[in-house]
C-alpha cells in the first residue's frame, strides 16, 4: 500500500490479505480511516530499510503502527532490517524488538560455513548505537575508483559506458547522479550521442554506436506509474544502461547488474555501500567505479576509514576505448591529435545546446 488510490487499496483490505507491504505513512492513515483493517492474526512485522525509514521522518508513524498492532496483538514475531546500524536504528530496536538478536550476514571467510560452503548468519546481542566501523561487502564486488579533471568528466563516463556495454557482452550498468535534473540532462544527452538509431546518423550522433545500447532513467520526479514501468523493463532487461538518484539505491532488487557507477560521489560510507549494494548480489559477481575529481581525492581515505578499499582505474585507460570505434578516427568525427577530441567535441555541442552546466548544478530532490 502507498502510491495507489486509497479506494482501491480498502478493497483488497476488505477482502482479506496474508502479506502486507506498505509505507508507514500509508498504513498509519488505513489505522486511522479504515475500519475494517485488523492485526489479531499477525504472526510477522518486518521493519524493512529502518534506517532509511528513520532518514525520512516516519519514526512517529512507526510508533503509531507499533501501538494499534499491540493493541490487538502481542504474540508475534519482529524483524527489523537494515544495512547500517546506527544510533537511530537502534533506537528503533529498543521500542519494537524484545530481547534482539542481531543477525549479520558477513562474508564467507569471515563467518562460519554449511557443509555446502555458504556463508552463515553470525547472531550476536544488539550493540549499542553509532556510525560502523565496517561494513559487509561481498567477496565477489570489485571496487574501483578514478581521478578526472572536471573538463574531462562528461566524456570519461560516456567512454566507460562505451567500453562496459558496447565492447563487451550482457552487461547491465546503474550510474548515480546527485539529482533528479542532473539525470534528465544525461539521459537526453546519451539518447543524441550513444544510443544508436535506424538508419542514417543525424548531426552529433555516433554512427557506429551499439544497436543493443539501451538507456533508462529513474528519479522522484517521475510519476510512479513510469517510475514502474522503468523499473520493470529494466528488470527484465538482460543489457541496458540506467540512470538514476539515490532513488534506486535502496529496497529494488534488480537482476543482473553487473555494474554500478557513481558520478557523483556520495555523502557518506553508508550511502556508497547501498549505491554498490544493487550489484554482486545473490553469490553473482559485480563491479563498482567511483568518479572523482582530483580534489575530491581525500574520500578514498574516508572509505578506507570504514574498510572499504577500492583500487584505481587511470582515467588514460577508461579514454583508451576511444581508439576502438571508427568513429572517432579521421578528420570527420576525431580529431587529428586524439579520438578523445572526437566523443568530446559532439558532447560539448550537445551540453551547450542544452544549456546545463556540466558542473555545479543545484541539487533536486531524489
Amino acid at each position: 500500500m502507498g502510491g495507489e488510490r486509497r479506494k482501491s487499496e480498502k478493497a483488497r483490505l476488505r477482502k482479506g490479505i496474508n502479506i502486507l507491504i506498505s509505507t508507514p505513512g500509508r498504513l498509519v492513515d488505513h489505522i486511522k480511516s479504515t475500519k475494517n483493517i485488523h492485526f489479531r492474526r499477525i504472526r510477522w512485522l518486518i521493519l524493512d530499510e529502518a534506517d532509511r525509514i528513520l532518514d525520512l521522518g516516519f519514526e512517529k508513524d512507526i510508533t503509531v503502527i507499533l501501538n494499534a498492532i499491540n493493541a490487538e496483538c502481542q504474540k508475534r514475531q519482529n524483524v527489523l532490517l537494515s544495512a547500517t546500524l546506527t544510533e537511530g536504528v537502534t533506537r528503533l530496536a529498543d521500542i519494537s524488538l524484545l530481547n534482539p538478536l542481531r543477525i549479520s550476514v558477513l562474508d564467507g571467510h569471515r563467518g562460519k560455513s554449511d557443509p555446502k560452503g555458504r556463508a552463515v548468519p553470525e547472531a550476536s546481542p544488539l550493540p549499542a548505537g553509532g556510525e560502523p566501523d565496517s561494513f559487509a561487502i561481498p567477496e565477489s564486488l570489485d571496487q574501483h575508483v578514478t581521478l578526472v579533471p572536471s573538463k574531462l568528466r562528461l566524456v570519461s563516463l560516456a567512454a566507460f559506458i562505451l567500453q562496459q556495454c558496447k565492447f563487451e557482452k550482457d552487461q547491465k550498468m546503474i550510474v548515480f547522479f546527485s539529482s533528479c535534473e542532473l539525470v534528465e540532462f544525461h539521459y537526453h544527452l546519451f539518447l543524441q550521442t550513444l544510443q544508436s538509431r535506424s538508419g542514417a546518423p543525424a548531426s552529433g550522433q555516433l554512427p557506429s554506436a551499439s544497436t543493443s545500447l539501451k538507456f533508462l532513467r529513474l528519479h522522484g520526479n517521475m510519476e510512479q506509474e513510469e517510475r514502474t514501468a522503468v523499473f520493470q523493463e529494466f528488470s527484465h532487461s538482460k543489457t541496458g544502461v540506467l540512470l538514476c538518484t539515490d532513488v534506486a539505491a535502496r529496497g529494488l532488487d534488480l537482476p543482473q547488474v553487473t555494474w554500478i557507477v557513481q558520478y557523483n560521489a556520495p555523502p557518506s560510507p553508508a550511502e556508497y555501500i547501498h549505491r554498490i549494494g544493487r550489484t554482486a548480489r545473490i553469490g553473482c559477481h559485480g563491479s563498482s567505479l567511483l568518479i572523482l575529481a582530483p580534489s575530491e581525492a581525500e574520500y578514498v581515505n574516508s572509505l578506507a576509514s570504514h574498510k572499504i578499499n577500492v583500487s584505481e582505474i587511470k582515467m588514460e585507460d577508461i579514454l583508451s576505448v576511444l581508439t576502438r570505434d571508427d568513429c572517432f578516427k579521421g578528420s570527420r568525427w576525431g580529431s587529428q591529435s586524439h579520438p578523445v577530441n572526437g566523443l568530446l567535441s559532439i558532447l560539448e555541442v550537445r551540453q551547450a545546446t542544452a544549456g546545463f552546466p556540466e558542473r555545479g548544478s543545484p541539487p533536486g530532490p531524489e
